[in-house]
């Protein structure tokens, strides 16, 4: 019987936050991205310190900057099924264009947009077989 590496509905690879403003960063991602919370831990005043948020099939773990552990931005790439439609809701949840969505040369639809933490989002569909 092979050892679990993971927790229970976990992937072996589990990108990471660390924002200034948790409930901020999960609000958009709930927004943007139809993310449910798994799991939230909350400090004293209830306040979210670390959540895990899933985001269609991939958790994603977000921690709440502190001065021993500062906020830094990230960059994740998300495949999506309607390039435009992503891209629309996170400029509408205050997201700044990197990139409007078009077609590239590699037969995908891609754009992309930082969020108020900088992070960056590309957001791809796939229009032909690659």
């Amino acid at each position: 019987m092979e050892k679990r590496r993971t927790p229970e509905g976990s992937s072996v690879l589990c990108p990471c936050f660390s924002v200034s403003d948790v409930e901020e960063q999960v609000a958009f991602m709930e927004k943007v991205f139809d993310a449910r919370i798994r799991e939230a831990d909350r400090d004293e005043d209830g306040r979210m310190r670390h959540v895990e948020i899933r985001v269609a099939d991939t958790i994603v773990m977000i921690s709440r900057a502190s001065e021993e552990w500062p906020a830094y931005a990230s960059c994740l790439f998300l495949y999506v099924e309607d390039v435009d439609v992503y891209y629309r809701r996170a400029l509408d949840c205050g997201a700044v264009s990197i990139l409007p969505p078009e077609i590239r040369p590699y037969g995908m639809r891609t754009g992309g947009f930082r969020d108020k933490e900088g992070n960056q989002w590309w957001v791809g569909e796939l229009m032909a077989e690659v």
